[in-house]
């Protein structure tokens, strides 16, 4: 047993002596050498459609837009995280080729849930286009 302790006291001797030698001295700044460019232009950078969803979405909800202009729109982050989170979407217009460029719209903005198509009644010359986006437990299942 006194030749385990005496191994410990020797390293712990080590350890200290180890700790409190001095730091290495700093390298010396070469002040007549010529500067280094760092980050010497902006990042590229390129607009994308990345939608990172949430891995935990609980509760229900639901969001009305009336007149949904595509991407002459301006959209705040509760639209776009509805259109990420939702297992309903209902896409009402007066035409089948707005309801598939719509379609495809929110579908390249991160829309994973079935798209559907509703006609607006009385409505065969206008061309707005409303979206219901809803969230609840019945859809999912």
């Amino acid at each position: 047993m006194k030749h385990f302790s005496s191994r410990v006291a020797a390293a712990c001797l080590t350890l200290a002596l180890a700790g409190c030698s001095s730091p290495p001295e700093p390298v010396a700044v070469k002040w007549d050498a010529a500067p280094t460019a760092i980050n010497s232009t902006l990042p590229q950078w390129r607009e994308n459609n990345v939608v990172v969803q949430s891995p935990n979405v609980e509760g229900k909800w639901s969001l009305r837009l009336v007149g949904f202009k595509g991407d002459s729109g301006s959209y705040g982050p509760e639209f776009y995280y509805a259109v990420a989170h939702a297992n309903r979407i209902v896409v009402v217009s007066s035409s089948g080729s707005t309801w598939f460029k719509t379609k495809t719209w929110l579908q390249s903005h991160g829309a994973t849930a079935t798209i559907e198509f509703y006609s607006k009644q009385r409505c065969s010359t206008c061309s707005v286009v409303d979206i219901y986006l809803s969230r609840s437990e019945f859809a999912s299942k």
